[in-house]
């Protein structure tokens, strides 16, 4: 992924709903041409932000559900093979403006999952005012690059960091982080 448009997750109930926060800052790049002396976020990057916190959302529930089927009733983490491809973007609509300064609150929640397609609801709130919404249709495609899982884990990892335990043991994330751990090589 180039650039994240999600700071932190806030919470996260497998197979329901992800909420997390992005805190918009004046250097942020795109606000330097939307617009010239009057900085909003455009409402396609607030859809990206919600796009961006509905793919691990269907993934890691759609694993869960895999591995509950698979090992009894218990999930036992691991790897997830199926990822989140964006498909369709329904009923979005732009109720306000995100500035700097601003923290915008995404939530995604599950409408549909099935092991080929998944659907969420998203919003997006500044102040407790709604700010976007709209629903996201994803393609659940199997995972054919071994690495993606890695960056998944890493951009989750950052996401959780110094957060709730209990979320980054929901989502199979290690206890100590490893972010820092990351070559120059692997950071270029």
């Amino acid at each position: 992924m180039r650039f994240y448009l999600i700071d932190r997750i806030i919470e996260y109930k497998s197979e329901q709903m992800i909420r997390a926060i992005k805190n918009l800052s004046i250097s942020e790049d795109f606000l330097d041409d939307h617009f010239p002396r009057f900085p909003v976020m455009p409402g396609v990057l607030m859809l990206e932000g919600a796009a961006q916190l509905s793919g691990p959302l269907l993934r890691f529930s759609l694993r869960k559900r895999t591995n509950i089927e698979k090992h009894g009733g218990v999930d036992k983490g691991g790897d997830c093979d199926r990822k989140a491809i964006l498909m369709m973007i329904d009923r979005a609509k732009f109720r306000g403006l995100v500035r700097p300064g601003d923290q915008i609150i995404y939530t995604a929640e599950i409408l549909a999952l099935r092991e080929d397609r998944g659907k969420t609801k998203v919003k997006g709130e500044v102040n407790g005012k709604a700010v976007m919404g709209a629903e996201i249709s994803f393609m659940m495609v199997e995972n054919d690059n071994p690495s993606l899982n890695k960056e998944v884990i890493r951009a989750l990892d950052l996401w959780t960091r110094g957060g709730d335990k209990n979320l980054r043991k929901e989502l199979f994330l290690p206890e100590e982080t490893f972010a820092e751990d990351l070559s120059t090589e692997d950071s270029l």
